[in-house]
């Protein structure tokens, strides 16, 4: 049965949350996400940007430059 397989892999995805293997290629690492962010924000609040454009562009610099985990 394809479904209900949530408590038989419940521990593999517990571990790959706690402990992701990102792959390195696949983006920016977390200090540069967080600087880039941190920057993002700062620039808003100065130029007055409403909060949830600021969310949005937050959002979108994570989309295109977060690292990735394909899980086969």
């Amino acid at each position: 049965m394809p479904w209900n397989t949530f408590d038989r892999n419940r521990s593999h995805l517990e571990a790959q949350y706690h402990d992701p293997a990102w792959d390195e290629a696949s983006g920016w690492s977390l200090d540069r996400l967080e600087a880039a962010v941190a920057r993002l924000v700062a620039d808003a609040e100065r130029r007055g940007e409403p909060r949830i454009r600021t969310k949005a562009r937050v959002f979108e610099l994570l989309l295109r430059h977060g690292r990735i985990e394909v899980d086969p």
